[in-house]
């Protein structure tokens, strides 16, 4: 997915409180608050966790200070967007 925002914003706005994402997109939906992210590495993981056989996967959340500031590259440089 190349943009998380929209479909972790979108949840929240609806009143989800829980949004299961693809890890990969964890460092940029972390920065959405009031509600919570379970990062997964695939679908097998989710049918696992819904059906009570793994955990609920846990990450410490990521200030979007810290996700603009994440590299000496800036990877995640938001000045170029119009």
């Amino acid at each position: 997915m190349n943009s998380i925002l929209p479909s972790v914003i979108g949840a929240r706005e609806k009143g989800f409180a829980n949004i299961f994402i693809p890890l990969d997109n964890y460092a940029e939906a972390s920065i959405i608050d009031d509600i919570k992210i379970f990062p997964l590495e695939n679908l097998s993981d989710l049918v696992d966790v819904l059906n009570e056989e793994k955990p609920l996967p846990s990450l410490p959340r990521i200030s979007l200070e810290e996700y603009t500031h994440k590299d000496t590259e800036n990877k995640y440089d938001f000045e170029h967007i119009l």
